[in-house]
């Protein structure tokens, strides 16, 4: 089939599908209830409201929930179709804050000196739900039995915390007392969760969570609304040494350090702080005054949201201003970068859907081989034919996605892009890349470019011959031009603002180049936002945001809000925190007890054992205060030593009796929880011994039993001193046969004169 065959065939399939959605949409308003604001304006037009407990569902570019996003009767209640004075004040737009359940643990000793308890382990319940035990995407689902529920363990400080709670009425139960106290009479405790609803205009500054309204309050995960907000949003890791104007969202850490955010709209957000990584007067925010903003006044984006300090980093030393400078994220503002990033790969997917797009096709090309010019030419007014409606906004405007496919083959050996238009002026043309219409009114055009294959390099500065990376030709462009750049012409777009460009002055841009499949995806002066959710991403420099799995900045980057911030008032319904704690008292009951031993040898033979030895066994402390002392060990050689021994202990409280009646082997039982040293006081006979040295060791729960190995002595050596010319012990010998025979001829003499 012919290459524009094949496109008339797909473009009367996508009419077909069309009008199949058409029909059904229409069916659907019959059965189901309003939807949210959010859900209208990112997914089909008549798709159901369903809350989950967790958090309540939104869904983008018309894609369909998973499995796990839809109800079931473990986890899920179904929401009641909204009576009408919930709706017409707030237009069934709201977001819930869910709540947090503390639990601590701590144990006093017989001294009533207190301890927090680690490894305390506990189950949760929900009042007419169940159990919690842990769901997909990072959400609770509830169980009938104990034995399916998640154990939730205390840290070193002896805390649990569990977020993301609906309201309700909670039951704490310990599973098991903490072993070395008595059991507690209080085994379970109860405590609720209340919500509260308000209604709140972002920006209207009448309390804190309407300065703004961020992402991770609102959990509206849409690429749209990321964008909007942050320049950067990864998961992973962020590696930079550069200037960012917008917020920033990292999932994992920083590399190198962040400057810049003087067009952040939202507090920026980093999981893992390595050290003090945002820094040059982070969120100066002179873009958002110099702007005329006012709904941002007081600058309430200078701090940076995290949820751990790393490498022993503590960020409550610094400040900025009269601000932290880092503030340690509640529970309701985390954000799930997990659903998060989950939420955006489908609706790449989504908008990448080959049936719904205007393919590019390989007559749409421009190649001319001798001037080094093979680029991509995007027939606007072709592709403004074929909208795909993703549904309508809070005012009942039409949303429609311009949705542009080039072919993974077809980009092959290509260096830029042009959109081209017989009808539309250059400024009409950008007017189609600019937010304005978001908020306007009319129809919604979100102009999306997706570019398949697992490797992508888009250069938009570089011009080959007369075409720019990325231009546009409108119907005005000069004759014998391929076209203008559409970095300059975006930037210097005049606005309702006056003569700003739309860098944070103007109404941003809704232009996305997405790449669903890419790993490796690299920008140079990109204009436009980036969604590549499962790509390391390098952007050398460029205007717009930036969504991927990981991202490099190699130079600087402005911020462009994609206009997708609401403006009418939301409902915030808000559920509390609450705290349980449990006290425990240490057992009063022959705390477990622990054995030392050890074996005497010989330092050059060490398979022969060596009795007789003697110790001293000081006991330095103990965590119940116990007194040191000074005990007696003695080796013993036989059942009677070992018998001997106890008989005499029972008048002696410092003697410890070895109970291993093999000579050389010493074995000391029933000893208290501390710590002690050992030292010999007597050797085996024949053997040296050096009072000086020292064995230590600790008797404790985890350590009750102790082998300190073998102990070596020297043996004793004995020497004399050396006589005459031969030497040694033979002149000892001849001496000693001199003097007898000196002996035998005196007695012999006296005899005979007798």
């Amino acid at each position: 089939m012919g290459v524009k065959a094949h496109g008339f065939a797909k473009r009367m399939l996508a009419k077909l599908q069309g009008a199949v959605i058409a029909i059904a949409v229409i069916f659907s308003f019959a059965a189901l209830s309003p939807v949210s604001a959010y859900a209208d304006e990112e997914g089909d037009a008549a798709q159901s409201e369903t809350k989950q407990h967790s958090e309540s569902l939104t869904t983008t570019s018309g894609n369909t929930p998973s499995p796990d996003e839809v109800s079931n009767s473990d986890n899920t209640a179904a929401k009641e179709n909204p009576s009408s004075d919930e709706t017409d004040a707030i237009d069934s737009d709201g977001t819930t804050v869910l709540g947090t359940l503390k639990i601590s643990a701590t144990g006093t000793d017989k001294n009533n000196a207190s301890q927090s308890l680690q490894g305390v382990t506990y189950v949760v319940s929900l009042k007419d739900k169940g159990y919690l035990a842990e769901g997909s995407n990072g959400a609770w689902q509830y169980v009938s039995g104990m034995d399916d529920a998640k154990r939730f363990v205390t840290d070193t400080n002896g805390v649990i915390e569990i977020s993301g709670l609906e309201a309700g009425e909670y039951t704490v139960e310990e599973v098991a007392t903490p072993e070395g106290f008595d059991e507690n009479d209080v085994k379970t405790q109860t405590t609720v969760l209340s919500s509260s609803s308000s209604t709140v205009t972002p920006g209207d500054g009448t309390d804190e969570s309407s300065e703004y309204d961020p992402v991770y309050v609102g959990k509206d995960y849409s690429p749209e609304a990321i964008l909007s907000e942050f320049q950067l949003f990864t998961p992973g890791v962020l590696t930079n040494g550069t200037h960012i104007v917008g917020a920033i969202a990292v999932g994992e850490h920083i590399e190198g350090t962040v400057n810049g955010g003087q067009g952040s709209v939202t507090k920026s957000y980093v999981k893992n702080l390595q050290g003090d990584v945002i820094t040059g007067g982070w969120g100066n925010c002179s873009f958002v005054i110099e702007g005329g903003y006012t709904d941002y006044r007081d600058c309430p984006f200078t701090s940076v949201y995290y949820e751990n300090a790393t490498d022993g980093f503590q960020p409550e030393n610094f400040m900025n201003g009269e601000k932290s400078k880092y503030e340690k994220v509640s529970s309701e503002n985390t954000i799930n970068f997990a659903k998060a990033i989950e939420t955006v790969a489908e609706a790449s997917g989504s908008m990448a859907a080959g049936d719904q797009s205007y393919v590019v096709s390989a007559s749409d090309y421009i190649d001319d081989a001798d001037n080094g010019v093979h680029v991509v030419n995007v027939d606007l007014d072709e592709a403004l034919q074929h909208p795909v409606q993703t549904g309508t906004d809070s005012k009942g405007n039409k949303v429609e996605e311009i949705r542009i496919l080039v072919p993974e083959d077809l980009w092959a050996n290509r260096n830029g892009i042009r959109f081209t238009s017989g009808s539309l002026t250059e400024k009409e043309i950008i007017g189609l890349f600019d937010s304005s219409g978001l908020v306007d009114g009319g129809t919604i055009k979100k102009i999306v470019v997706s570019i398949e294959g697992s490797r992508a390099n888009l250069d938009f500065s570089v011009a080959h011959g007369d075409v720019p990376g990325v231009a546009i030709m409108g119907a005005n462009t000069e004759d014998g031009k391929n076209g203008t750049k559409l970095g300059d012409k975006l930037k210097g777009y005049v606005t309702d603002k006056g003569n700003k460009d739309s860098q944070f002055y103007g109404n941003g841009t809704k232009l996305i180049w997405n790449f669903p499949d890419a790993t490796s995806v690299s920008v140079k002066e990109y204009v436009g936002h980036v969604v590549a959710p499962n790509a390391t991403l390098t952007a050398d420099g460029g205007e717009g945001n930036l969504i991927a799995a990981n991202i490099t900045v190699a130079n600087e980057i402005h911020f462009y809000s994609y206009g997708h911030i609401p403006t009418k008032p939301r409902k915030v319904e808000k559920v509390s925190s609450a705290a349980v704690s449990f006290a425990y008292v240490k057992s009063k009951k022959e705390e477990r007890l622990g054995k030392v031993t050890w074996a005497k040898v010989d330092s050059a033979d060490n398979g022969t054992k060596l009795s007789g030895s003697e110790w001293k066994l000081h006991f330095v402390s103990a965590a119940d205060g116990n007194p040191t002392s000074d005990y007696t060990v003695v080796d013993a050689a036989s059942d009677g030593d070992i018998t001997n021994c106890q008989t005499a202990a029972e008048n002696d409280a410092l003697l410890l009796c070895d109970t291993n009646a093999n000579p050389g082997e010493i074995a000391i039982a029933n000893l208290k929880q501390g710590g002690y040293t050992l030292t010999e006081t007597k050797a085996p006979e024949g053997y040296l011994f050096d009072a000086t040295k020292t064995w230590t060791f600790t008797i404790g729960e985890n350590s009750l039993e102790v082998d300190l190995g073998e102990i070596t002595n020297d043996k004793k050596t004995y020497s004399v001193p050396s006589t005459g010319r031969i030497g040694g012990i033979p002149v000892y010998i001849a001496s000693g046969f001199a003097t007898l025979l000196i002996g035998a001829c005196l007695t012999t003499r006296i005899r005979k004169e007798w």
